[in-house]
């Protein structure tokens, strides 16, 4: 399996960090979430830590590891949604994309998290999974 690149996950951590006003959107969210890749066994998921809208962990997630949200799609949807050509909802409405955990937070907070992923760089998002 391949695991994603350090370089790019504390980048990622620093950038979500230094963004004031997605941790103040974020504020009230502590949560785990596991990101993966439905169509590529190889990509090695990711576990994110949120702790009061700061980023406080990202890094491979373990087999079996259990997280409050998870969330995978393959790997065009991953590049529909981070272009903007794809919005979150309506993908999983239609089923593209899957998320597990409590809908309601999920929704709460989706606008925010939907505009920090719209910063990130399609191509290097999928290649820190190793695709």
């Amino acid at each position: 399996m391949i695991t994603p690149k350090t370089e790019w996950m504390m980048k990622l951590q620093s950038e979500w960090n230094s963004n004031e006003e997605l941790i103040q959107d974020l504020k009230n969210l502590s949560t785990t979430l596991i990101i993966g890749v439905s169509d590529n066994p190889e990509l090695h998921p990711l576990f994110f830590r949120i702790e009061s809208g700061r980023l406080t962990e990202v890094r491979p997630a373990q087999p079996e590891e259990i997280a409050e949200f998870r969330c995978e799609a393959p790997t065009n949807v991953w590049r529909e949604l981070i272009s903007g050509r794809s919005n979150p909802i309506v993908a999983l409405m239609s089923g593209d994309l899957k998320l597990k955990g409590p809908m309601m937070k999920a929704m709460k907070y989706m606008g925010a998290l939907t505009k920090f992923v719209r910063k990130l760089d399609t191509e290097t998002f999928l290649e820190s999974l190793g695709g």
